[in-house]
């Protein structure tokens, strides 16, 4: 997810760099940002930790159910399963709706990056791409304080206390210097210094175990009232190797750092942990705009993906959307009929779909078949999403623990525009008043009668 210019590599010679990171915490803690009065292991004031696996489908739950940390923690929970995501099925859009209750077209967050098949796309990871209220927000006017540890669309966000956004930086900008600016600068640098050598670049659950060393710190340092944790490694593996290769690797590890989570954070905070969407094997990459460009509608740039223009198809995996630019009727319904006979092409998507997407001013899209992706250009990828609701094997789940809410409990169906009214109550059933004026009601088949 994080792409790392040299920074993780440096942060991974000489044990001069413990010296540093020790330092820092001195300077840190005479600065104001430690009290080194409270005691690791005592109990935290953390009220609710919301917890991401991404990608990780619901039809992997009873495999979960196989591993200690995940098991223990569903007997302390009830369990959502076979819950409709929202759509665009993407990490952002979702992680952005989980934030706030609301759909993307509501939000405003309607993709990972922006529309245009560049090679270098811009990724919307900054917070003032929200169009509505996120829950840290909300927390932050009830004078909670928050922290994040690589959540999705949280640079800048001025109202977490403790933040280390996920950045997606563009060639030539330096991971560690974008993070400071738009996350908490002197704490994000006192993190990287302490646990950078447990990253390797990209790789996974390498970044993982060093967001869950952050989040670990944070809580014992700073002792939040609410926090928000992103897991990536299933998702990471799925696209480079496959389901099955993912489910090897990724989900001890993701069990793994959840049990260290779980045990720093205590019995008496309220968790709320989902999965964003699935990912679904692939067989084939199909590059749509070629189309345009054998129409003589876009020109390919070497190093570039595609020159700048007007009429183009935003790809987004499982899903592609036309952009029509200068393009009349007839040029648009001979662009459908070359979609339409393409290999992979599944079916053209629906006014609603597109409305909930936040595209309604777009003439059409479509999505692929299971096991065909629309792309920008092949990356070679053996895993993908963005695919509509309602593909086999596609939904995903959430589970709560919290002072009301039964355990060991399953209950069907529902969406992850559920989980903002939620974690409001389970905040509101501690005495913390969040107003977020746009949502609904908690579902009442998550909480016993009190």
């Amino acid at each position: 997810m994080i792409k790392i210019h040299g920074e993780s590599a440096y942060f991974c010679r000489g044990n001069y760099l413990a010296a540093i990171a020790l330092l820092t915490d001195w300077i840190y803690t005479y600065l104001g940002g430690l009290d080194e009065t409270r005691v690791w292991g005592a109990d935290f004031l953390i009220k609710l930790l919301i917890i991401s696996f991404d990608a990780v489908g619901d039809h992997l739950f009873e495999e979960l159910l196989r591993l200690k940390n995940f098991a223990a923690f569903a007997a302390q929970c009830t369990a959502a399963r076979g819950v409709s995501s929202v759509f665009l099925t993407n990490t952002y859009p979702v992680h952005a709706s989980v934030a706030t209750g609301l759909s993307p077209g509501r939000h405003g967050v309607i993709s990972n990056t922006e529309p245009f098949p560049g090679a270098f796309p811009r990724w919307n990871y900054h917070a003032r791409r929200l169009k509505a209220v996120p829950l840290w927000k909300a927390a932050h006017s009830a004078g909670l304080r928050s922290a994040a540890v690589l959540w999705p669309v949280t640079g800048g966000a001025k109202e977490i206390r403790y933040n280390l956004p996920e950045l997606m930086v563009q060639p030539g900008q330096s991971q560690l210097i974008e993070n400071m600016r738009e996350g908490s600068r002197f704490m994000q640098l006192r993190l990287w210094l302490r646990y950078g050598h447990l990253m390797n670049g990209l790789t996974q659950p390498d970044l993982d175990n060093f967001s869950t060393a952050c989040m670990l710190n944070i809580l014992k340092s700073h002792r939040p009232e609410l926090a928000f944790m992103h897991w990536t490694a299933y998702d990471t593996l799925c696209h480079k190797y496959g389901e099955e290769s993912a489910v090897k690797e990724a989900l001890p590890a993701l069990d793994k750092n959840l049990g260290l989570l779980l045990n720093a954070a205590g019995d008496g905070a309220s968790v709320i942990l989902f999965s964003d969407h699935a990912q679904i094997d692939l067989k084939h990459e199909i590059l749509p705009n070629d189309i345009l460009v054998g129409m003589g509608l876009l020109k390919k740039a070497p190093e570039k993906g595609y020159e700048e223009g007007a009429t183009y198809i935003e790809c987004c995996g499982g899903s592609a959307f036309m952009h029509p630019g200068r393009a009349g009727f007839d040029m648009l319904k001979e662009i459908r009929r070359r979609i339409q006979e393409l290999e992979g092409f599944e079916r053209f998507l629906t006014t609603d779909e597109l409305l909930e997407c936040g595209r309604p001013e777009l003439p059409f899209g479509f999505c692929a078949k299971p096991g065909f992706s629309f792309e920008i250009f092949g990356k070679g990828e053996k895993g993908q999403h963005g695919y509509p609701r309602g593909y086999d094997n596609y939904g995903v789940f959430y589970m709560a623990r919290g002072q009301y809410v039964p355990q060991g409990r399953s209950v069907s169906g529902g969406s992850l525009l559920d989980i903002a009214p939620i974690a409001v109550r389970l905040l509101s059933d501690m005495g913390h008043r969040l107003i977020m004026p746009d949502i609904g009601a908690a579902r009442e088949d998550f909480f016993g009668l009190h």
